[in-house]
């Protein structure tokens, strides 16, 4: 449910219907503004600030704290038998 929207007032069904309807402008953002165009602008944001934050992470989590992973990985086999 949601808040009490008043509906036991005089003339509330008349009066102030629609209490759902999409706004058509959003004020405090420019005259213009579109709560539509808000809207969009600020998915993209968090869309690319997760995107960023996975890339960092995961860049992270194969280089490891020193850096690079080579040094952690198994020495290699040569031809003649010994290591590298």
């Amino acid at each position: 449910g949601h808040g009490c929207i008043g509906c036991a007032e005089p003339d509330f069904w008349d009066k102030m219907t629609p209490f759902y309807a999409h706004l058509p402008g959003f004020p405090g953002f420019g005259k213009g503004s579109n709560i539509d165009k808000i809207g969009f602008w600020a998915t993209i944001g968090v869309t690319t600030a997760f995107a960023g934050h996975t890339l960092v992470h995961l860049g992270k989590k194969f280089t490891g704290p020193g850096g690079d992973r080579a040094s952690q990985l198994p020495p290699s086999q040569t031809d003649e038998g010994g290591t590298e």
